[in-house]
């Protein structure tokens, strides 16, 4: 794919991302069973729907009335979108498969951003990027793809939703997460059978190390002192041991293995040390969800 492709597709991106993505997180960014905001929830200005309020909040991220922060920070959006687009035009992905990717690149940024903000992934969100997938994947068979990538995307969806199903019942995941699974398993099938495979490794993979990141960012009072040896340990460690098993052994599936399982042990620790509880690793598992599926189906495209 040329670099021109490339960064018109980032440029597209960022644009969606100030235009849909940060009204989508201004309004979806509260706390559960809350419905979508239209208002300030500091001073009751309206922000989405009227013109002036809705730009405003738009450019700046921020109330017209109060001043209050509305949805991401600015740039936010924009620049995970933008890398979003990028990386999904970049792996070069054939038709339907890119519009695939990229309409869920687009509803993954919005998830992403406000499971950030208040750890939760909305119904809304997680309907429609199935939804959405499968009206590309019923335009992709009615266009002449085979009946058996049909076939295949809706058994992915249906094993990554029982999977997920049961991860609900041990309390492994939130419910939020099974939701999600359907849209996740569509796009991972519809790749390849190794792409589901692998995109679930690497969000099992990327999961410890959000976590170790959210736990240094959320620095809890009077523990400070160990998070700078904490964040290098829990993100660099795990690299450095896959990268050095999987040129050792000539095996990168190894390497991976061994990396995930360092950053699992790793993340137990800090979470002893730190007194958190396990639940909290919840706080990680959706991005982890939406990026290693996204990267997973670049990747074997």
């Amino acid at each position: 794919m040329s670099s021109t492709t490339v960064v018109t597709a980032a440029v597209v991106g960022a644009v969606l991302g100030g235009g849909l993505v940060r009204p989508v997180v201004a309004a979806y960014a509260r706390p559960a069973p809350a419905p979508p905001a239209r208002e300030c929830s500091a001073c009751g200005t309206r922000v989405l729907g009227g013109a002036g309020g809705w730009f405003a909040a738009l450019a700046k991220g921020r109330c017209v009335g109060c001043g209050a922060r509305v949805g991401c920070p600015p740039g936010v959006a924009e620049v995970v979108t933008a890398l979003a687009f990028g990386g999904v035009v970049a792996g070069g992905a054939p038709g339907w498969l890119l519009a695939a990717q990229l309409w869920f690149a687009l509803v993954g940024a919005a998830l992403v951003l406000v499971d950030a903000a208040v750890r939760r992934l909305p119904d809304h969100l997680t309907a429609a990027a199935a939804l959405g997938l499968a009206a590309l994947l019923a335009g992709a068979t009615v266009s002449g793809q085979p009946w058996s990538v049909a076939g295949r995307v809706v058994a992915g969806a249906a094993v990554v939703g029982a999977l997920f199903f049961v991860a609900v019942l041990a309390g492994a995941v939130a419910f939020g997460d099974f939701k999600l699974s359907p849209a996740l398993g569509a796009l991972l099938a519809w790749t390849s059978w190794q792409a589901v495979v692998a995109g679930l490794l690497a969000s099992i993979f990327l999961a410890p190390l959000l976590v170790l990141g959210a736990l240094v960012v959320e620095r809890p009072p009077g523990r400070r002192a160990l998070w700078p040896v904490l964040a290098v340990a829990g993100l660099a460690a795990p690299g450095a041991v896959g990268v050095a098993v999987a040129r050792a052994t000539g095996t990168g599936a190894l390497g991976v293995l061994t990396a995930w399982a360092m950053a699992v042990l790793l993340l137990t620790v800090v979470l002893l040390v730190q007194g958190q509880q396990v639940r909290g690793t919840r706080v990680a598992v959706g991005p982890a969800l939406i990026a290693g599926s996204l990267l997973a189906s670049i990747a074997l495209a």
